[in-house]
């Protein structure tokens, strides 16, 4: 588990959007998490046995979440809540423009030249697209005007894009690039977009 004792979590039972501020007190691998809960009236009623909890923290600039089972809580001598050990951790690196992890496939058109790749991580405002062709990559410059779309797994509508080059970092050995989107001629899903604001909310939460 990868997380320091003491830090900010966010618990949320499935179904219900109010969320518990706590701070993480431990773990025993395999079998509880434990966390202190704020002293809050009726707590016992948002969390009952057997209830389904998504509970989220960060961690060197990542936002990790997990799926767990309640266990218990005791409020004295002070009020602490056990919730199962998971199984599968989910990690979501956290950018100034909060940007999240995404493999989709995308076509890029550049001077009229079409190249087919990968968009490796989205936000609001950009992506990081890496370039599926060895060698013959195109000379980009920054500022550039770019164009595409995207498609996602399962869903055969594709998503427009319009935008420009914003890095070049790792291009030449990897080549992958930073676009900046346009607000003209961009449309994201909306799913998409309302767990980009999600992920947003979170990170506010617990930062706050």
């Amino acid at each position: 588990m990868e997380a320091k004792v003491g830090i900010s979590a966010l618990v949320e039972t499935y179904g219900v959007k109010e969320r518990i501020k706590c701070s993480l007190v431990g773990w025993s691998k395999e079998e509880f998490v434990a966390l202190k809960a704020p002293l809050t009236p009726g707590i016992r009623s948002r969390v009952t046995t057997g209830s389904q909890l998504a509970i989220r923290y960060l961690h060197e600039g990542n936002l990790i979440g997990f799926r767990a089972e309640y266990i218990d809580f005791i409020a004295r001598p002070f009020p602490l809540l056990f919730v199962s050990y998971p199984f599968r951790f989910e990690k979501h690196a956290l950018r100034g423009n909060r940007r999240v992890g995404c493999n989709f496939l995308a076509t890029v058109s550049v001077r009229g030249a079409t190249y087919q790749g990968i968009i490796l991580d989205i936000s609001h405002g950009g992506c990081k697209f890496v370039f599926a062709v060895e060698g013959g990559l195109p000379k980009l410059q920054k500022n550039e005007p770019v164009e595409g779309y995207f498609t996602l797994l399962g869903n055969p509508q594709t998503f427009p894009f319009k935008g420009s080059v914003a890095t070049l970092e790792g291009y030449r050995l990897r080549g992958q690039v930073g676009f900046s989107f346009s607000s003209q001629g961009t449309q994201l899903p909306e799913d998409l977009t309302s767990y980009m604001d999600e992920v947003a909310d979170l990170h506010a939460r617990l930062k706050g």
